[in-house]
């Protein structure tokens, strides 16, 4: 059984807004997110990382290659998927200071 483990490091990032020099604290913390999961090959997985204190800045999924790290491909930006495959969803969500975001 060959087993997909996601050493793929789907990792949540926070890019910087174009007004970053004017941002105040507090700033973005990821308070929350998925540890490493390893599924067989065709079989759905859910990624979460909560972030506190978003503000203006944009989170995003980006899979990175771990073999060669300096192959990075954007899955989505904000709640908008940059990829066009069904295989992928984005759900964002807010509870009190907390954006909470899964990839499926």
């Amino acid at each position: 059984m060959r087993l997909l483990q996601l050493d793929l490091l789907i990792i949540c990032l926070i890019a910087v807004h174009l007004c970053h020099a004017q941002q105040q604290p507090p700033f973005p913390t990821i308070s929350a997110i998925s540890p490493e999961q390893i599924k067989d090959i065709g079989e759905s997985v859910t990624l979460e990382c909560d972030i506190t204190n978003v503000g203006k800045f944009t989170v995003g999924w980006q899979k990175t290659n771990r073999e060669r790290s300096q192959q990075v491909n954007t899955i989505s930006l904000g709640p908008t998927l940059a990829v066009a495959e069904e295989r992928f969803r984005v759900d964002v969500d807010k509870e009190n200071n907390t954006m909470k975001y899964k990839l499926t």
